[in-house]
């Protein structure tokens, strides 16, 4: 066992001074942060593989755990020397600045006594001239002050100047206006009232053509034609159609669904359809039932059934078995 454990520490000591030659080069090359990151991963990588591989030979963990604490040892140690080399480096970069930043200093405090020795002179300057400026005025100011001698006259009314009068203005001479009156305006000519327009006459009445169908509620318009085969071979086109084999007095409509007949089935009892027959003579209906039902049923009624009405066929599923009968009296 102490063999197994002594040949696990020679060889995880090569493979990781192997690795860490590796990573120095690569530090060279692309910079000390990259390094430590990959350093990191490289010591898991490494801990990973010997543990997968110990793991196969049925080594027991705690193998594994002492190889783990001597990598630990190991990379703390070379943690501690990697700082040590960088403060070593940092010292000897900062003992070659020292000089060029005290030259600097010595260069900016040189500066900074020329300036101010500048704007002292300068300031002085300005000052002496704002005194000399300052004691002209008070002497202009003192001298305003001083009334001058006002000479004195012994009799004054042998001046002649002083008896003058003054002459009168004329005054400017008055404007006269002429007087102009202009002129009255003509009378405007007197327009004559315009007669009222008659009122437009009424549109005509709606005039529905014959065999026409009409059902305001879902907004339908269309014309009717005629379906005469008795036996029901003839498949229906599109559009509406009145079939003829049906007792007198019934008006029979039929139409697809879907098709021309899709929104019948949403009709309401108490609607109502107008039906314009071929006279051009127009009735409105009222539907008294919406109702599904069998396709044979139907038929059998519309043959036998003569009372006075006004149906509309369409089907209720695509095989053609349940159909959709509207009646309207």
């Amino acid at each position: 066992m102490t063999n197994t454990i002594e040949i696990m520490k020679v060889a995880a000591g090569c493979e990781y001074m192997a690795e860490r030659n590796r990573r120095i080069s690569l530090d060279k090359a692309e910079g000390r942060n990259r390094w430590q990151v990959e350093k990191r991963q490289a010591r898991v990588d490494i801990a990973n593989e010997t543990l997968n591989y110990w793991d196969k030979e049925h080594i027991k963990y705690s193998t594994f755990a002492l190889i783990k604490a001597m990598l630990d040892d190991l990379e703390d140690y070379l943690a501690k020397k990697d700082k040590d080399e960088l403060e070593a480096k940092q010292k000897v970069a900062n003992a070659e600045l020292s000089p060029k930043f005290n030259g600097r200093v010595f260069s900016l405090r040189a500066v900074s006594l020329v300036a101010l020795l500048i704007i002292g002179v300068l300031g002085f300057s300005f000052f002496q001239g704002s005194s000399r400026a300052l004691n002209t005025t008070t002497v202009a100011f003192s001298t305003k002050g001083v009334t001058p001698p006002v000479p004195v006259i012994a009799n004054p009314s042998s001046l002649s100047y002083l008896n003058m009068k003054p002459s009168p203005i004329p005054s400017p001479p008055p404007v006269i206006k002429p007087m102009y009156t202009a002129p009255a305006p003509p009378p405007r000519p007197v327009v004559a009232s315009r007669p009222a327009l008659p009122p437009p006459p009424p549109p005509p009445p709606f005039q529905a053509p014959a065999n026409y169908l009409v059902i305001p509620s879902i907004g339908f318009s269309q014309q009717v034609g005629t379906y005469g085969d008795c036996l029901g071979h003839t498949i229906l086109s599109v559009g509406v159609y009145r079939d003829t084999c049906v007792p007198s007095g019934v008006i029979w409509l039929m139409g697809h669904n879907p098709g021309t007949f899709h929104n019948v089935p949403s009709l309401r009892p108490g609607e109502t359809i107008t039906y314009t027959d071929g006279s051009r003579n127009s009735r409105t209906y009222t539907i008294a039932s919406v109702r599904s039902i069998a396709n044979a049923t139907l038929v059998n009624d519309g043959n036998n059934n003569s009372t006075p009405r006004l149906v509309l066929q369409t089907c209720a599923n695509l095989s053609g078995t349940q159909d959709w009968e509207v009646t309207a009296y």
